[in-house]
């Protein structure tokens, strides 16, 4: 049997080899991660008899109560580039996927701690198997919201195509700030109670449900020119003047919460183990 052993030598002692060794773990990483992908997919529908119907009732009764609210003038707003279903049920889709995106790292990690403390499986794996599983739930609910664009005969222009681009970077955003939160999530409960907290705040301050005013400190939200970009596409409307910018910083922090924690790692271990 081989045994694993970390070491307390800071591996920035060596920069170059460290790059030369993150970039090889992750190189291999992904065939491996689409390996624990499938695994977990079909131990999923072992356990689940609904299946993939989970991934749009949140959505579906979500968006009921938007209409509801909205219906009932609890919620007063105008939408005049699209239908107020399409703009609600489009949110949704957008704001789920970057919840998953945030919350995959720590769930995937904690669902295979043993993996980390008894294998050298790269933890790139782990992640990248947890990031299929994001584009897996996000290509489902896409059904969705095409049908609702046909039922309300949405024009659709050469803009769609920006919205794969702006479904990568909201991706990446989440993705960047669930990394950044491993190493304490995996040491601390508290930090998963507070993701499911903030997110649910954040979701307010995002213009799920309504638009947000160009004004006020609600324009410092990063998620809201990825939103409404995303959001635009899928309409043929131009993208958010703010979303390269936030696009390119998302994925500046991608990469950097990935090398932390990869220095981290050893340290993890040991608590762990």
């Amino acid at each position: 049997m081989t045994e694993t052993r970390f070491t307390a030598e800071p591996a920035l002692r060596r920069p170059v080899q460290f790059l030369r060794e993150s970039v090889r773990d992750l190189g291999g990483a992904v065939a491996t991660g689409r390996q624990l992908f499938l695994r977990n997919l079909r131990s999923l529908h072992r356990r689940s008899f609904l299946g993939y119907i989970w991934l749009f009732v949140p959505m579906v009764v979500m968006a009921l109560l938007g209409f509801y609210m909205q219906s009932r003038r609890i919620i007063v707003t105008a939408t005049p580039d699209m239908p107020y279903p399409v703009f609600v049920l489009t949110g949704l889709m957008l704001w789920q996927m970057f919840v998953d995106a945030l919350s995959a790292p720590l769930l995937r990690l904690r669902a295979d701690r043993p993996l980390i403390t008894r294998t050298r499986i790269p933890l790139e794996a782990l992640l990248i198997a947890g990031l299929f599983d994001v584009m897996l739930n996000a290509a489902c609910r896409l059904v969705l919201l095409v049908i609702v664009l046909a039922v309300y005969h949405t024009q659709i222009g050469s803009g769609i195509l920006m919205l794969p681009v702006a479904m990568v970077a909201l991706v990446a955003l989440g993705t960047a700030i669930g990394v950044l939160a491993l190493p304490l999530g995996l040491l601390y409960d508290d930090v998963g109670r507070a993701i499911a907290l903030g997110t649910a705040l954040w979701m307010i301050l995002t213009p799920v449900f309504y638009p947000i005013p160009g004004d006020g400190l609600l324009r410092f939200n990063p998620v809201t020119p990825l939103l409404v970009t995303a959001r635009n596409a899928a309409v043929g409307q131009p993208p958010s003047a703010d979303f390269a910018g936030v696009a390119a910083v998302s994925v500046i922090l991608l990469v950097l919460g990935w090398l932390l924690l990869r220095l981290a790692r050893p340290h993890i271990v040991a608590r762990l183990g």
